[in-house]
């Protein structure tokens, strides 16, 4: 075993520990530390705190790098249904951008639940594509979920439960955001007495 492939030094230590305590002893070969040894022990305790220090140090870039990026507006992760990637790296409106209104218009009127509101667009022959899974896929009580409650279709990103103005078109005007998310405040709280 590397010793490097190994981030975090508690589970490592505690690793060789359960070995030592069942008579086994640990060697890597490729960093050349004989575990039966107090210098090999101090220097596999120096090597996994290093390596764990790279791995978080490298998780604190990324995730810096990420906030930078939405903070300027743009989208991070897999693109939400009803957008791809724009030539300057702003999300456009695809073709799901009309599934996504006929949902959010269909949910506003206010005589819908989830469920219903899937029916109505799977009967409209409108169909969910997921980017991950080219495969079109029928509108459900879960998928519309995600959808109806998602802020980017009214123009926002969103990283660690911040928005942030996002670059992109929103599909959603704010009125009808603001009334759907009304609705499901209500539904949530008649849900919650029962």
């Amino acid at each position: 075993m590397c010793i490097r492939d190994r981030r975090n030094t508690v589970l490592l230590l505690s690793t060789i520990k359960a070995m030592t305590d069942r008579g086994q002893s640990f060697v890597s070969i490729s960093e050349q530390i004989d575990c039966s040894t107090a210098a090999g022990k101090m220097m596999l305790t120096i090597i996994a705190s290093t390596a764990q220090f790279h791995s978080d140090n490298l998780s604190t870039e990324v995730k810096k790098g990420i906030r930078e990026k939405v903070q300027q507006g743009f989208w991070h992760g897999p693109y939400p249904t009803g957008y791809s990637k724009g030539p300057d790296g702003v999300m456009v409106p695809n073709d799901m951008a009309d599934a996504i209104r006929w949902a959010y218009k269909i949910y506003a009127s206010g005589m819908h639940s989830y469920i219903d509101t899937a029916k109505e667009l799977n009967r409209r022959g409108l169909r969910i594509i997921n980017p991950q899974r080219p495969e079109p896929r029928m509108f459900d009580k879960w998928n519309l979920a995600v959808i109806l409650k998602n802020p980017v279709y009214r123009g926002f990103v969103k990283f660690e439960g911040q928005l942030y103005p996002g670059r992109h078109q929103p599909i959603i005007d704010e009125e009808t955001w603001n009334t759907v998310q009304a609705i499901i405040a209500k539904h949530a709280a008649k849900h919650g007495r029962m």
